[in-house]
C-alpha cells in the first residue's frame, strides 16, 4: 500500500492510502513508491503507478476511474472504470503469465493476446478500447513482445 499527503489534494496532515497492485508483467505497470497529487486541466488525480518508459497511472478523485498519462501530464486516457477493475485486470494478467516462450509461433501469440483481451472485456468492458492501455498491451502480446524470457530479463 502506498501512502502520501498533499495540501493541494487533501487536508493538511491527512494521509491517503490506496490498495494498488505492486506490479504487473514486465513494464506494463508498477506501483509508485508514494502517492502524489496531480492536477490535469481542472481535474484532480492521484498518481499511484507507472507504465512503459515514462507513463503515469492515475486515479481520478471524482469519478474513481483509473487513467494513464504520458510524462507531460497534459491529458489522460482511460485504463479502467475503477481501481477495483484495474486491480482485477492486473491480477488476471499476472495469473495468465507466462504467455509463451521465445520460440513460440504467431498462433501462441494470438492465443495469449485473445485470452488477455477476453479477461479485460469480461471484467471491465469499457476498458478495452482501440488505442487504449489494454488494447496496446494485447497488441504487444500479439506481436511476440511478451515472451517469458524477455519479460523475466526486464525484472
Amino acid at each position: 500500500m502506498a501512502r502520501a499527503s498533499g495540501p493541494d489534494l487533501w487536508p493538511e496532515g491527512a494521509q491517503l492510502s490506496l490498495e494498488v497492485p505492486r506490479e504487473s508483467v514486465g513494464y506494463a505497470y508498477w506501483a509508485a513508491e508514494r502517492l502524489d497529487p496531480v492536477v490535469i486541466g481542472n481535474t484532480r488525480f492521484i498518481c499511484f503507478g507507472h507504465t512503459g518508459s515514462s507513463g503515469s497511472v492515475l486515479l481520478n478523485t471524482v469519478t474513481g476511474a483509473v487513467v494513464e498519462s504520458d510524462d507531460e501530464l497534459e491529458s489522460v486516457s482511460l485504463v479502467n472504470s475503477s481501481l477495483e477493475t484495474f486491480t482485477a485486470c492486473v491480477k488476471g494478467v499476472i495469473e495468465r503469465f507466462p504467455f509463451y516462450s521465445e520460440g513460440a509461433d504467431e498462433n501462441e501469440w494470438e492465443s495469449a493476446a485473445d485470452d488477455v483481451a477476453s479477461l479485460v472485456r469480461r471484467v471491465d468492458p469499457a476498458a478495452f478500447v482501440e488505442g487504449g492501455y489494454w488494447h496496446e498491451m494485447t497488441s504487444d502480446i500479439r506481436m511476440g513482445d511478451y515472451a517469458t524470457e524477455a519479460v523475466l530479463n526486464l525484472e
